[in-house]
Parts: structure tokens; sequence; C-alpha cells
């Protein structure tokens, strides 16, 4: 239901702000950017296509929950409210998912209205989603690269390796291949320099954008000739090679904006960093939320109902 003039544009970006989504284009189509939590890379970024890299982090103090209000259709789709915890808080004796806690009671509040939201669960799964991303990605990043970067678009999972935040120890294009005893030698065009006692890995960025992780079993000192541990399927010379300490080789990104310059040779990419731990703290709600307004207990989202169903805009069946 709409009270004030708008665009279309803005309208679907308002709907979709609801549903943890919002409006991008992919192949030059819109679609719909929606945080699902997917883990599969689309991309691996090393400083070889890159500059510019920074981050910038805000120190602000977090809300210990959050006054979600949404448009109630019980209530003549007036405004309603519920209260969404930070995890580690109770309100009226139950913790953030509902269950019996004697935990403390929030002080710090923050609103958060949601105009085109119309149930209690749906307002809960945004408000716990803007407390994860305030909790586990508070970091933003940004860099340049070349036209490598050109199929990487907003929403993307994307890998960086970059010695500014010491993610990776070396890297390099792949001069040449060999087997020796059914383990892999990669000669590459750059030097690594490794420490000894530590551990190695190296990532493997195919010329599709794909990427294989293989061990190394030993690596120390500087040197541009590296022994896998196997033989990864589908490398070849031309590729690119990323070594790194076994737990930092490179780092999983969320694509967050894409701009292009210079006449679209370069694309400028602002991200955060990939978290795991988010989707699954909007996920499972509590079993029932009582509203703040109407006392309303809710416990389930409403299930649309179908009065109607037209096949044809000039024959209405």
């Amino acid at each position: 239901m709409l009270d004030a003039a708008t665009t279309a544009g803005q309208l679907v970006e308002d709907v979709l702000s609801c549903s943890l989504g919002s409006l991008g284009k992919r192949d030059g189509k819109y679609s719909i950017v929606y945080d699902t939590g997917d883990t599969l890379p689309s991309m691996v970024f090393t400083p070889m296509e890159t500059d510019g890299f920074s981050m910038s982090r805000p120190f602000i103090n977090l809300p210990q929950a959050l006054r979600v209000q949404f448009r109630n259709p019980d209530a003549d789709y007036q405004e309603d409210e519920i209260i969404v915890l930070d995890d580690g808080y109770s309100y009226r004796g139950v913790d953030a998912r509902g269950n019996p806690s004697i935990l403390p009671e929030p002080e710090r509040f923050e609103t958060m209205q949601l105009q085109y939201a119309q149930d209690a669960i749906h307002a809960w799964r945004v408000g716990r989603y803007h407390l994860a991303q305030g909790k586990f990605r508070p970091e933003s990043y940004a860099w340049s690269s070349d036209i490598a970067g050109l199929g990487t678009t907003r929403g993307d999972i994307v890998q960086v390796s970059t010695d500014v935040a010491e993610w990776g120890v070396g890297w390099g294009r792949i001069l040449a291949i060999s087997v020796v005893g059914g383990n892999a030698v990669l000669t590459l065009d750059q030097d690594v320099v490794a420490e000894s006692g530590k551990t190695y890995a190296a990532q493997l960025r195919r010329d599709d954008g794909s990427s294989v992780m293989v061990s190394i079993p030993a690596l120390y000192g500087v040197c541009n000739i590296i022994q896998l541990a196997g033989v990864p399927s589908g490398v070849q010379i031309g590729d690119v090679c990323i070594i790194g300490e076994t737990s930092r080789v490179s780092e999983k990104m969320l694509i967050t904006a894409v701009r292009y310059t210079d006449g679209g040779n370069r694309t400028e990419f602002s991200a955060v960093r990939y978290d795991s731990r988010v989707a699954p703290y909007w996920d499972n709600p509590p079993s029932s939320i009582i509203s703040e307004i109407t006392g309303n207990v809710y416990s389930e989202v409403p299930v649309p109902v179908i009065t109607g169903v037209i096949s044809d805009q000039l024959h209405g069946d």
C-alpha cells in the first residue's frame, strides 16, 4: 500500500530491503542481490591485478537490541513493533531465540523501520541480519583491478590476497609444470619468501576463475620453485599461484559495490569480509514473538491465501 508518490525503482528497492535483498545487474540484466551465505568464490584477486587496497573500520557502540517496526495487517496495517535481541541478552525473561533466560536486559536500543514488512517473524529475521552485519562485518575494504575484475559484480564472493593485510606471502604466474614422484612442481615468475617452521599452502587460480587449494610439504627461504602435495587437475602454464600460511593464503570477501572507470577498463570494488556466522545468526527465529504494540503473539509466518489465478491478461480463468 502506497500513500505517497515514488518511483518504480525506489519501490522495488524498498520492498527488497525488507527481504534482505537489493536490485542489481548481472550480464546486462536486472537481478536480485541476496546474501544467501554461499561460500563458493567466483574470482581470486592477487596483487598482480589489483592496487590501492585499503581498509576502514568505524568504532561505534553497537546496539544490544533493535526496536523493529513493521506494518501489521492484524491492526489495519498500522505500525507495530517487536524487540529483536543480540545474543547475550534477555527481554521479559527470554533470550534472543525465545528460550527462558536470566541474562541481563539490553540498555542500548536502536529503531529500525521496515515499511513493507508485514509479519513479526519476517521483521525478526531482518533485525537479526543487521545485528550480525555490525558484529561480524565491521570492516570495509576497497581496491581497484584491471580487466581481470570485469566479470565480478555486486553480491559475488571472491578471494583476495594482498601484502597490505598480510594475506599470502607470495604469488606469481606459472612458467613451468613438471611431475616428480607423484607431486607437481611449479616454477613461478616471481620469488616467494617463506619462513622455516611454518606450514604453507598454494591456491591456484585456473583460467576460468575457479581455484583449488593444495598443501605444500615443505617450503622455506627465497625460491620460485614450489613442490605441491599431489597434482591438481586443470592447472596449466599461465595460471596464477598464491602462496601463504595454511590458514592465511587468501581472505573471502563479499562484494558490496562495483564502479567502472577509465572507459570500463578498470573496476573499483568495495567489500566486507565474508563470515560464515552471519547466515545462521538470522535463522531459527523464536517459536513465538510478542508484539510491543498490539500484544499479539506470533508463532509462524502467515500463509498467503490465493483468491484467484489469471493465466492470460485478456481471458481470465
